[in-house]
């Protein structure tokens, strides 16, 4: 996992900047399916995190923009997120450095990620390096998923109460 600035991301993608980039993804990407409510267990958000990073990592790295935290300080735990970004070697503070990038084959780094962002309720855009797929995970419980052509993960969007089903037994 490579934990980026805002700055640094962008000049890894080759854009101008990281926010216009999720703009145009935003507008070039259609909708798959309607956003749904993240589920509130632990065990139904670490099926959803594992399952997502799959979906993710199938074709291409993928960058995780952490672009809120903190919103909800009695139920999270800042130290836990800090203390597994140490362990990679990251020292700088979220501010400084939303952002990751994670390989294909660090599949269990994705899901780290997306375990914590999913338990303590954060905002945060999901992107391959293709540019065809975009979730975002929204602070108030919802995942929107943007996809080009017929994915796995656009698949997913659209009818995820038949995986959500399938997470469950």
């Amino acid at each position: 996992m490579n934990v980026l600035t805002k700055d640094d991301a962008a000049e890894k993608m080759k854009v101008e900047t990281l926010d216009s980039c999720l703009y145009q993804l935003s507008k070039r990407l259609l909708p798959a399916g309607t956003p749904f409510a993240i589920p509130p267990q632990s065990k139904a958000q670490t099926a959803l995190a594992k399952f997502l990073a799959y979906l993710l990592l199938e074709n291409s790295g993928v960058y995780v923009y952490l672009s809120r935290w903190s919103l909800h300080p009695s139920t999270e735990h800042l130290e836990l997120f800090y203390g597994y970004r140490r362990s990679v070697g990251e020292t700088r503070p979220l501010s400084e450095a939303p952002v990751h990038f994670i390989e294909p084959a660090s599949r269990h780094e994705l899901e780290s990620v997306l375990c914590m962002v999913l338990f303590f309720g954060w905002e945060a855009w999901l992107f391959d390096e293709t540019g065809n797929t975009l979730v975002r995970i929204t602070n108030d419980g919802k995942l929107e998923v943007r996809a080009e052509g017929q994915t796995n993960i656009g698949a997913f969007a659209a009818d995820p109460a038949k995986y959500f089903l399938a997470m469950a037994s």
